[in-house]
């Protein structure tokens, strides 16, 4: 089962979920607490809380082993090394295309995401996000279609209403995405 863009939404939460299980995927599945801060230059709290919020998701663990000081204090799950090299591909690619401030933001991936699964409307990815209030999804959109990522026009049977559709940049992002695992 793929993992929707609700779901997506629940990773995407905390700023740094997703670089966290990128870093952790390059450095072989584990790394320690500071390690990760240095390497990703976030902050410490904003980074702890990222990471507990991935152990809620299941998607990584404290490293239950003792002994060595060199150990990881933080590894990927099994179901986190499944989602791990997807994300650490799209972390390449909003790196690439200088979009990493704009994609770690909580919306803008699970949008990309009901965009390319069909959500053409508003209140279509409204319901597909589940929980995106109208104000976030509007500042979302408009920061996406500002990035190049998507394109509005006009409903041409409802003047008022607008059809978002992804452009290159931004089905470059998405295609990656829609393979993502399902997380509980």
């Amino acid at each position: 089962m793929l993992i929707r863009p609700d779901q997506l939404a629940r990773i995407t939460h905390h700023r740094w979920s997703m670089p966290v299980l990128a870093e952790l995927r390059r450095l072989g599945g584990g790394a320690k607490f500071v390690q990760l801060v240095h390497r990703l230059g976030g902050h410490r709290l904003a980074v702890d809380h990222s990471i507990h919020s991935l152990i809620e998701l299941g998607l990584v663990i404290p490293n239950p082993g003792v002994g060595h000081p060199l150990r990881p204090e933080f590894i990927l799950t099994p179901l986190g090394t499944d989602v791990a090299p997807v994300v650490e591909h799209v972390d390449d690619l909003l790196h690439r295309h200088d979009l990493s401030d704009l994609g770690n933001r909580k919306w803008t991936l699970p949008c990309l995401l009901a965009i390319h699964r069909g959500a053409e409307r508003f209140g279509s990815m409204r319901d597909a996000l589940g929980g995106a209030t109208d104000r976030a999804l509007s500042l979302c959109l408009d920061a996406m279609h500002s990035a190049d990522l998507l394109v509005d026009t006009r409903d041409t049977s409802d003047r008022r209403s607008m059809i978002y559709a992804l452009q290159a940049r931004g089905r470059k992002i998405a295609r990656p995405l829609a393979d993502l695992p399902a997380i509980a």
